[in-house]
């Protein structure tokens, strides 16, 4: 039997550079950690801990926005700290999933409108979210349901109306 043929030697290549890519890859973005970290100041590291502090508070308080807000300044103020960004992350997410949930909460209640409005709110947050996006379009495929004059009346006036008619309740 004759050795590895033209294709699995291609293959072996194709694997080794592979190798070497990732490794390199891997090397360059943590020498480039490493120097963000060092140019983070300490007073930088400083105010960033004391917003993402504040975040904590706030979002424990329930005011959302204002966590989002402290926690992104958080983030500018001290990039390299990776603590403080995962924090955020950690922050941004539990807000997309309280969004999320009181949105199905508002569609299994019949309030369509409403809740595609919060899941536009929380793709405002994280834009990236597929399941979020694909959650909202199939809420708005139960919008194109609403009968006719609950349309026209949100068309009109951006806030969903009283009328019950087709089973959907209305909040104002």
């Amino acid at each position: 039997m004759a050795g590895p043929g033209p294709a699995r030697r291609l293959e072996r290549l194709v694997r080794v550079v592979g190798m070497c890519l990732l490794m390199a890859t891997t090397a360059s973005g943590q020498s480039a950690h490493k120097s963000q970290v060092a140019s983070d100041s300490k007073e930088d590291i400083k105010q960033a801990q004391q917003l993402a502090d504040r975040g904590d508070k706030s979002f424990a308080a329930g005011r959302m926005n204002e966590a989002l807000a402290e926690y992104e300044q958080a983030v500018k103020r001290a990039p390299g700290d990776a603590g403080i960004v995962h924090r955020a992350a950690a922050v941004r997410a539990q807000v997309v999933q309280k969004l999320v949930d009181q949105a199905e909460t508002d569609a299994l209640d019949g309030f369509v409108v409403t809740a595609t409005d919060l899941m536009y709110e929380a793709l405002k947050i994280d834009p990236g979210n597929t399941i979020v996006a694909e959650r909202l379009a199939q809420m708005k495929q139960m919008k194109e349901y609403l009968p006719l004059g609950d349309k026209e009346d949100y068309a009109a006036t951006g806030k969903e109306s009283r009328k019950c008619a087709g089973g959907f309740k209305k909040r104002l």
